[in-house]
Parts: structure tokens; C-alpha cells; sequence
């Protein structure tokens, strides 16, 4: 993620076999809090050669506790037609990690304040049954 962010941010950038998780810059990815601004306009991503289908890929935090141990990422993927797709949010998630993937990512538009509320509802309602192993 650290590579696709530099790349965004027009820095030059290590390959990804050359960082560590004691990298200052991994660090400060890794206690950087981000949030959502529902005024900043979204980003465009296709994966090359993947079956790409036009919706909104999320990564949805759930901590319990702050020992790590009560910590879960999820991928989620709500197609334009508001289908909650559980699978393609993990093979996003995967194809975002596979450092062999070719990337590209243009601007997009901004939400609606309508669209983020029904996006947000499907995402918690999704990662619900999650928190709830977790707990």
C-alpha cells in the first residue's frame, strides 16, 4: 500500500522487496489514522486483467481491544447497484496486495450524502456478524 501511495503522491519509491515493517515511512503508515471525508472526491481504480466491475471497495476497521488480538480489516465491495459482494472485496484486497498487479487510479466524483449513508449501512451491516466474534 506504501509503494501505491508514494506512486500517488508523485514520490519516488523503493521497490516493495526492499522495505521493512521497521521502515519509518511503514510505521507512519501504520499508526497514520485515516477516515473518510465524504467531501473529497473518491479515486478510480482498475486492476489490469481483472474482472472489474464498477462499484465502491472499502477497507472497514473493527477493534475490540488494544492489544492487536481484538483487531480485523475488512474488505468490502458494493457493486453500482448496491449488491453487497463479499468476495470481490477480498480478491481486491488481494489483487491491492499482490505487488505483480498493474494498477491505474484516476480521479472520481464525490458522494452523495444519500449514497455514503446506504453504502455505510450495507458496510456495518456486513462487518456486524465480525464485531461480534471479535467481542
Amino acid at each position: 500500500m506504501v509503494v501505491y501511495y508514494d506512486n500517488y503522491m508523485d514520490k519516488p519509491v523503493l521497490s516493495i522487496g526492499q522495505y521493512t515493517i521497521n521502515e519509518p515511512i511503514i510505521t507512519r503508515h501504520l499508526k497514520k489514522e485515516i477516515s473518510f471525508n465524504i467531501a473529497e472526491p473518491l479515486s478510480n481504480l482498475t486492476i489490469r486483467d481483472f474482472p472489474n466491475e464498477k462499484g465502491y471497495f472499502m477497507l472497514w476497521e473493527l477493534t475490540v481491544s488494544n492489544d492487536g488480538q481484538g483487531q480485523r480489516i475488512i474488505p468490502i465491495f458494493i457493486s453500482d447497484d448496491g449488491i453487497l459482494r463479499p468476495l470481490a472485496g477480498k480478491m481486491i484486497w488481494d489483487a491491492l496486495l499482490d505487488d505483480g498487479n498493474h494498477l491505474s487510479v484516476s480521479p472520481g466524483n464525490t458522494l452523495s450524502e444519500d449514497l455514503w449513508q446506504s453504502l455505510s449501512q450495507s458496510a456495518q451491516e456486513f462487518a456486524y456478524d465480525t464485531f461480534l466474534s471479535l467481542k
